[in-house]
C-alpha cells in the first residue's frame, strides 16, 4: 500500500503568499480608494449616526442662505454690489470673528444688469468694507484652462506668499520647491476692483467628502482653502499643515477628509437671508451674533441653481462642504486617514487569514475566517465612530476573506484528494467505513507501534502457481484477483484488518481497532467465524468452477492468537501495516500444515474460543512438526464441512485429476504388486510412479502440501542406504484403507542427487524385473 500524493504544504504557502501579494498591490491602486470612498465611508457615517456619535454643528456658525424665500422677496437671483456692502456692514455691526461668503464671483448683479462697476465707486465700496475691521473671506475657484472674458486674480499679494507659510528654518531646504507640488491652473474670484476688500481662498472640493488644503500654481505662491482664512494663518512645517498650533491631518493624497455632521443639522442651522434683509430695511441690529461667531453667507442656494455634490452623508449643496470644514476647524474635530494604519491592518489581516487557512482544522478555520471577516468591519466602524479613524477595513476584510477562503478551499480539496487516495489504499486493508474514517484523520495511522494480543490469520491458495501454469498471465491475474477480493471482503465483514497480500495468500489479524486505538474482545471467535465463511465461499466457488471444467482453488487457513507489535512502517505518503512477533511465523506453520478446505488453530486460539468447544463436531486434535521444535506441537484442525465431507472430496478429486490430466514429461507407472519401497522421515512409503521431475508416494501418514521431505530408496533391505532426493509435497489424496496418495516434485538442488535417485529407480526396475508402463507425453495418466 503506497499512495504518494504530492505534499501540498509548500504549494499552499506559496499560493497564500501570491494571493496576499496581489491584494497588497491592488491596495496601492485607485481601486482600493474607490471602494473605501464609495462603500466604506457612507457606511461609517451611518453607523456613527446610529450610535449618535456624529459631530454636532458648532453653534458659533451663523449660516444664512440666498434661498427660494429670498429669491421670491427680491425678484432677482443676486444682490447688487451696493446691496452686498449694506449686508456685510449690517452683519459687521455685531462684531463677529469673520464673515465667510461662499461665492462672490467676478460678475455681480450690478455688472450684468445695470451699469458697469466703476473704479472710483468700487474703491469707495472697498474702503467701507475695509473700515469695518472684520475679516471678510470670499471663495474663488481654480480653472485648469483659461476662461475667456474673465480677469485672473493676481497672486502678487501678501496672503499668497509661499515663504510666509513656510518655517524660516526650511528656507533653502528644498521643501518649498517640492511640496506642495506646482499644478497648472488659473485663479478666478470676485471682481478685481473689489478683491482688496476680501481675503480670497479657493473653494475647490473633491466630491464624496475631501477638500484640497491649498493650490500652488506657480513657484512662489500658494492659495489656501477659504475656510483657513477665516480662522487664521496657515503654515507648513515638515510637509505637515498647521493652523496656529492645530495640526490639520492630511491623507496620503494630501487631501483633507471632511468630517461631516448629520445632513439634517446643516439645514436646521441655516436661516434665510430674507430675514436679514428685512432687518436691514427696518434698521434693526442682527440678534444672536457674538464676537466668537463666524457668519457664513451661502449665495445662490435657491431651487434650480444650487450645485449639489455627493458626500458620505448624501447629496449636499457645495457650500456646505466649506461649512463642514469650518466646523472641524472650530472644534478641532478631524478624520484621520493613515496609509501606515491601512497597510498594517491589511498585512495583519492577511497573515491571520493565511494562518487560519493553513494550520487550523477546516471547520474551525471556516469559523475563524467568518469571524475575521465580520470583526474587521466592526473594528473599522467602531474606530470611525469613536475616534474618527478611517481604516480600509472593507479592503482588508475582503482581501483576508478571499485569500483565506481560496487557500482553505484548495487545502480542503487537496486533503480530500489525499483522503480519497488514502481511503482507496486503506480499503485493501480495512473495511470501507473504517478506511473512510481513518482517511479523514490520517495521524492515527502514524502513531507509535502498539503491543496487543490479536488473532492472526493466514489464508493460502493451494497450488496456485501449479494451477496457473496452464493459464495465460492475464487469466492468472484475474483468478488471483477474484480469490483475494472475496477473502478480503470476508475479513472486513468480521472486523479484521488485512496486513498484506502475500502473492497467492493473505495475512490478516483480529482484535485491534486503529481508529479507537484499543484492543477488542472476542477476536478468536471472530477469526474462526471469518475463516469458516471464507472456506464456505471457497467450496461454493470450487463447485461452480468444477461444473464448468475450469481450475479450482482450494484454501488452507491457519489461525493463531499471540502478542505482536502492530504499527505502520510506511511514511506520510505510504501505508504499510505490519505485525511483528513469533506468533506470526507460527501462524504460517499452522496454515502450511492445514488440510485444504479446513482451518488449523493453535492452542492459544482454541483456549479463547467462547462459541466453539474442543469437543465440537468437526474439531480434530492434531500434532504437527515445526521447524526448530524437537517435539510435535498440539493444535486443533476444524473441518467446517464435517457434515458434508463428500462435497470436499468431490472437488479435491477433481483438483487432483485436473493437475495430472496431462503430463509434460514421460512417466513410469508401476503395477501395485511392483510398488518400490522408499523411506522418509515420516516412515515407510511406496513409490507408485515417477518421472524426471517427481514421484507419487503412497503413505499411511498425511503430509501437507508444501511439506519438504527426503525420499531414500531401500535397495538392500537396510544393509546399505540407497540414493536420496529432496522433494516438495504438492498435493495429497486420501484413499480407502487409511492410505494417502501424495504428489511430490523434485527440488532442483542438487541436480546430481535427483539424477542419482532416478538412475537408482531404473536400476531397481532392471535388477528385480519390475514392470512399469512408460506414459508418453500429453497422454492421460491413470
Amino acid at each position: 500500500m503506497s499512495p504518494a500524493p504530492n505534499n501540498p504544504k509548500i504549494f499552499l504557502k506559496l499560493l497564500s503568499g501570491i494571493l496576499s501579494l496581489i491584494c497588497i498591490l491592488l491596495f496601492l491602486t485607485p481601486m482600493q480608494e474607490f471602494l473605501s470612498v464609495q462603500v466604506s465611508r457612507p457606511l461609517e457615517y451611518k453607523f456613527r449616526a446610529f450610535l449618535h456619535k456624529s459631530p454636532s454643528l458648532d453653534a458659533r456658525l451663523k449660516i444664512f442662505s440666498f434661498d427660494d424665500m429670498t429669491l421670491g422677496a427680491l425678484g432677482y437671483p443676486d444682490l447688487t454690489v451696493n446691496s452686498w456692502v449694506r449686508l456685510i456692514t449690517h452683519l459687521a455691526q455685531s462684531k463677529p470673528k469673520a464673515i465667510y461668503i461662499d461665492k462672490l464671483f467676478a460678475l455681480p448683479l450690478q455688472e450684468r444688469i445695470y451699469d458697469p462697476l466703476k473704479l472710483d465707486q468700487a474703491q469707495e465700496y472697498v474702503k467701507q468694507l475695509t473700515d469695518l475691521q472684520i475679516p471678510l473671506i470670499s471663495g474663488g475657484f481654480i480653472s485648469r484652462v483659461q476662461l475667456p472674458n474673465r480677469q485672473l486674480l493676481s497672486l502678487f499679494h501678501q496672503a499668497y506668499l509661499l515663504k510666509k507659510v513656510m518655517n524660516a528654518d526650511q528656507k533653502g531646504s528644498g521643501v518649498e520647491r517640492s511640496w506642495p507640488p506646482v499644478e497648472a491652473g488659473y485663479f478666478y474670484g470676485p471682481h478685481p476692483y473689489l478683491r482688496d476688500a476680501f481675503r480670497i481662498g479657493h473653494m475647490t472640493n473633491a466630491e464624496l467628502g475631501y477638500a484640497k488644503p491649498f493650490f500652488r500654481i506657480d513657484e512662489s505662491s500658494i492659495i489656501p482653502h477659504a475656510a483657513f482664512l477665516a480662522m487664521g494663518e496657515i503654515r507648513i512645517n515638515d510637509e505637515s499643515l498647521y493652523l496656529g498650533e492645530q495640526k490639520i491631518p492630511l491623507n496620503r493624497r494630501n487631501l483633507i477628509p471632511i468630517n461631516f455632521s448629520k445632513k439634517q443639522e446643516y439645514f436646521a442651522q441655516t436661516k434665510s437671508l430674507k430675514a436679514v434683509l428685512d432687518r436691514i430695511e427696518a434698521k434693526v441690529p442682527e440678534p444672536k451674533i457674538g464676537s466668537d461667531d463666524i457668519v457664513v453667507i451661502l449665495p445662490a442656494m435657491y431651487t434650480g441653481n444650487a450645485d449639489f455634490k455627493d458626500s458620505p452623508v448624501g447629496r449636499l449643496q457645495g457650500g456646505y462642504f466649506g461649512v463642514a470644514l469650518l466646523n472641524s476647524l472650530l472644534q478641532n474635530s478631524w478624520l484621520v486617514e493613515s496609509f501606515a494604519y491601512d497597510l498594517s491592518l491589511l498585512l495583519v489581516s492577511l497573515a491571520l487569514a493565511a494562518a487560519l487557512a493553513l494550520f487550523v482544522r477546516p471547520l474551525l478555520a471556516s469559523l475563524g475566517l467568518m469571524f475575521l471577516g465580520l470583526s474587521l468591519p466592526f473594528v473599522g466602524l467602531t474606530l470611525f465612530a469613536y475616534q474618527g479613524i478611517c481604516l480600509s477595513w472593507l479592503w482588508a476584510s475582503l482581501s483576508a476573506t478571499f485569500v483565506g477562503l481560496v487557500v482553505l478551499i484548495e487545502r480542503m480539496r487537496s486533503e480530500n484528494h489525499r483522503s480519497q487516495i488514502l481511503a482507496t489504499t486503506l480499503r485493501g486493508a480495512l473495511s470501507p467505513e473504517l478506511a473512510e474514517s481513518l482517511a479523514q484523520n490520517p495521524k492515527l495511522l502514524h502513531g507509535d507501534p502498539v503491543e496487543q494480543i490479536v488473532s492472526i490469520m493466514f489464508v493460502d491458495i493451494v497450488g496456485f502457481s501449479m494451477t496457473t501454469e496452464r493459464l495465460t498471465a492475464k487469466e492468472s491475474f484475474q483468478q488471483l484477483k477474484n480469490q483475494i477480493e472475496y477473502i478480503v471482503e470476508k475479513i472486513h465483514k468480521f472486523g479484521g484488518l488485512v496486513d498484506k497480500s502475500l502473492g497467492d495468500g493473505v495475512l490478516a489479524f483480529f482484535g485491534y481497532h486503529f481508529e479507537k486505538g484499543q484492543a477488542l474482545v472476542g477476536h478468536a471467535d471472530q477469526a474462526l467465524h471469518c475463516a469458516i465463511e471464507i472456506q464456505r465461499e471457497a467450496l461454493l466457488r470450487a463447485e461452480t468452477l468444477k461444473a464448468t471444467g475450469r481450475p479450482i482453488f482450494p484454501l488452507r487457513i491457519g489461525i493463531n492468537t499471540a502478542t505482536v507489535y502492530i504499527g505502520n512502517l510506511g511514511t506520510e505518503g505510504r501505508i504499510d501495516f505490519t505485525l511483528i512477533g513469533n506468533g506470526v511465523n507460527f501462524t504460517a506453520r499452522l496454515e502450511n500444515a492445514c488440510t485444504p478446505f479446513q482451518i488449523m488453530m493453535g492452542l492459544s486460539t482454541s483456549d479463547l474460543l467462547a462459541q466453539f468447544s474442543p469437543r465440537e463436531a468437526g474439531m480434530l486434535q492434531r500434532e504437527i512438526r515445526i521447524k526448530h521444535h524437537k517435539k510435535p506441537i498440539l493444535c486443533f484442525e476444524y473441518n467446517p464441512f464435517h457434515a458434508e465431507q463428500h462435497k470436499v472430496q468431490a472437488v479435491m478429486q477433481y483438483y487432483i485429476e485436473f493437475h495430472k490430466l496431462y503430463t509434460n514429461e514421460p512417466r513410469w507407472y508401476f503395477e501395485p504388486e511392483d510398488y518400490v519401497k522408499v523411506m522418509t522421515r515420516f516412515g515407510e512409503a511406496q513409490l507408485v510412479n515417477f518421472s524426471e521431475g517427481g514421484v507419487a508416494l503412497l503413505s499411511a501418514s498425511l503430509l501437507a502440501p508444501g511439506e519438504r521431505i527426503d525420499i531414500t530408496l531401500d535397495q538392500t533391505a537396510g544393509k546399505r542406504k540407497g540414493p536420496s532426493v529432496l522433494a516438495l509435497v504438492c498435493w495429497n489424496k486420501e484413499l480407502e484403507g487409511g492410505k494417502v496418495l501424495h504428489g511430490c516434485q523434485f527440488l532442483q538442488y542438487p541436480a546430481e542427487a535427483r539424477e542419482a535417485f532416478v538412475q537408482g529407480l531404473r536400476h531397481d526396475l532392471q535388477q528385480h524385473g519390475k514392470r512399469a508402463q512408460i506414459l508418453p507425453r500429453n497422454k492421460v495418466a491413470s
